[in-house]
């Protein structure tokens, strides 16, 4: 038989050797009362608990004893949640169906409820800062404390080309102009006479037309120019 004093509704004291009678027995049993304990509920990362001692009389017969409880603690997990479609990652979203049934804000549950219908812890990581484009991925891992978590992945994603857009023959001249190569960009047109029935005939290029490439790729070598910024000026010869 154990004994001890209550002192608050999370708090005892138990008595030392000093307190006790060769039999086990409180030397002042007006200080001390009998716990009575049970065992700690098996507790995982999310259920956790804590002892709560209460005086109360046994069967209410007056003889008034130390009864042990557990509270149960909430531990919420922290992060995103998600589920996987092969690698693709899916969101909780506003309104979800689960078990047959629609739940709305469901975004809005706490992850606890979240991990109870399936959903996944996510294992960050860094996203890459190179400013190229990309996308997340998830691969299942194993986890101690969850069972499984989804790890994050980031696949590079190939830019999609745009589309050839029309440019206008003036607006391209004074863009020439512009960089002091209007000279060089008549002499380059001039220069043969399948170039020069082209230029002559057109009303309008297309950005990919190979007369207009070819040009931006000589000046690109001659002047030091980037593509972004041969890009951005035909841009701005749009028709």
């Amino acid at each position: 038989m154990k004994y001890a004093r209550i002192i608050n509704n999370y708090t005892i004291v138990e008595p030392t050797a000093d307190d006790l009678l060769e039999d086990g027995a409180p030397k002042q049993p007006e200080l001390w009362k009998e716990l009575v304990e049970i065992p700690k509920p098996v507790e995982d990362v999310i259920h956790k608990y804590k002892a709560t001692y209460h005086l109360m009389s046994e069967k209410f017969k007056g003889d008034y004893k130390i009864f042990m409880a557990w509270e149960g603690i909430l531990v919420e997990p922290v992060g995103r949640v998600v589920k996987l479609n092969g690698s693709e990652l899916l969101f909780p979203q506003i309104n979800e169906t689960v078990n047959g049934c629609i739940t709305c804000n469901y975004n809005r549950l706490p992850n606890s409820r979240k991990l109870q219908d399936g959903w996944l812890l996510v294992e960050e990581t860094e996203k890459p800062t190179d400013n190229k484009i990309y996308r997340e991925t998830g691969v299942l891992i194993e986890d101690a404390d969850f069972g499984t978590k989804i790890k994050i992945q980031y696949v590079e994603v190939s830019p999609i080309p745009e589309p050839a857009f029309d440019i206008s023959k003036l607006l391209l001249g004074r863009a020439f102009r512009g960089i002091g190569q209007e000279e060089a960009f008549e002499a380059y047109i001039a220069s043969s006479p399948t170039l020069k029935r082209d230029w002559e005939r057109a009303i309008t290029l297309k950005s990919d037309d190979p007369l207009v490439l070819s040009a931006c790729d000589m000046f690109k070598q001659m002047l030091g120019m980037s593509q972004e910024q041969i890009e951005t000026m035909l841009k701005s010869c749009r028709a």
